[in-house]
């Protein structure tokens, strides 16, 4: 299984480097990545759970990620729901 560590604009690159080294520093049969690439969100202050999967869907095809990958969104900005995490399934679809 491939996971790739995706940034927003606002997560500093020393932070989201430490949290990479961090999971890659464990054996097991999760295979972490990350892209030189990071998420612009335009300025609302809370972002909806609709934004933030409709353009993870987007990085996804833009960055040809497989369907069967996960991404993980690292980001300082608070959602709708004021949630630590959440999952969206790619459907194949924009």
């Amino acid at each position: 299984m491939k996971v790739y560590l995706i940034r927003s604009k606002d997560v500093k690159t020393s932070i989201y480097k430490e949290v990479y080294g961090l999971l890659i520093g464990y054996d097991g049969p999760i295979q972490f990545d990350t892209l030189n690439k990071s998420v612009n969100f335009q300025d609302e202050s809370i972002l909806s759970w609709d934004l933030i999967f409709k353009d993870m869907t987007t990085f996804r095809y833009q960055n040809n990620i497989q369907s069967a990958d996960f991404l993980i969104f690292l980001t300082s900005r608070p959602n709708e729901n004021n949630w630590f995490s959440s999952t969206s399934f790619c459907d194949g679809s924009l």
